[in-house]
């Protein structure tokens, strides 16, 4: 979208408009383009430019917007909107269809209102659900034995799991809640080194499971995360664990995807939408941290 000022207005911002229209090289495409424009009550004209093979019907010529449209373009020496010649797939482009109107602060309340009123409800699902609980409880315990015995935890996982993987690591290593000495948690999601070696060299896929095979012993514990429960490099890493007999994990979604069947415990966030899946998540990692924390130096 583009932000068009009203000739009703004394001033007419057009060096955005020219950054943005050079910046795609407008001039080396063929596709004419129509559009479609709409005056707001602020006299602000809205012109949404879509690619077309034709002329725009006589109708929205004749409309108010478009003429305020063809204005501008006689301000800015363009004949016309035949004149404005543009790549169709670039205009998908982030800064061509930024919506420039923004919402007041004030509306925006009910919205947050309702995200957090999604987050709440998947809270609600997993205090009713019982293998969940079960399956928590179980994991808590498995961590706590591994410890116990000289043990590590690994975390792996992409994007926001690998963040996530990084953050629940850091709960063991640093503190969580009680002052007490470093446990073993290691996030194989930071070493660029390795990762790049290793994608390199093998592929993607391999690049959490390379490191479980140099680093894990049987009787440590690896805790894949996956939203989808269907990341290839984290199910490989499942694999290879549970070929060393390392005790292995799964974080999911709703369905657990393929990392239900793989992995030894699965414990599944009720739900399909990644941010909630997410925050159920970190919810998680955080009891097991606290469960650690627990059963390893007291209440």
């Amino acid at each position: 979208m583009f932000r068009l000022l009203s000739p009703h207005n004394n001033s007419i911002a057009v060096v955005d408009i020219l950054a943005q229209l050079f910046k795609h090289e407008i001039s080396k495409f063929g596709d004419i383009l129509t559009e479609k424009c709409s005056l707001a009550e602020n006299h602000v004209v809205t012109a949404e430019i879509v690619a077309q093979d034709r002329e725009p019907p006589v109708a929205r010529q004749n409309s108010l917007g478009y003429q305020r449209f063809a204005w501008l373009t006689e301000v800015l020496g363009w004949s016309g909107p035949a004149l404005l010649n543009c790549d169709k797939h670039n205009m998908s482009s982030p800064q061509l269809s930024r919506r420039q109107k923004r919402s007041e602060a004030s509306a925006l309340v009910p919205w947050i209102s309702a995200k957090v009123l999604a987050s709440i409800s998947v809270k609600q699902l997993l205090l009713q659900d019982e293998l969940f609980l079960a399956s928590v409880a179980d994991v808590g315990v498995i961590m706590t034995a591994s410890l116990s015995r000289g043990g590590r935890i690994f975390f792996c996982g992409n994007g926001g799991s690998a963040a996530d993987a990084q953050h629940l690591a850091a709960e063991l290593t640093g503190r969580f809640l009680k002052e007490r000495p470093s446990l073993a948690g290691i996030a194989l999601t930071t070493n660029t080194s390795t990762l790049t070696a290793i994608a390199n060299d093998y592929s993607y896929e391999e690049i959490f499971s390379r490191q479980i095979e140099g680093l894990a012993q049987p009787g440590d514990v690896l805790l894949g995360i996956s939203t989808s429960g269907n990341s290839a490099n984290v199910l490989r890493a499942i694999d290879v664990a549970r070929r060393m007999r390392v005790s292995t994990v799964a974080l999911t979604g709703k369905t657990g995807g393929k990392l239900a069947a793989r992995a030894e415990h699965c414990i599944r966030i009720p739900s399909d939408e990644t941010p909630r899946i997410q925050e159920g998540h970190i919810l998680t990692g955080h009891i097991l941290a606290e469960i650690v924390e627990a059963e390893l130096f007291g209440e």
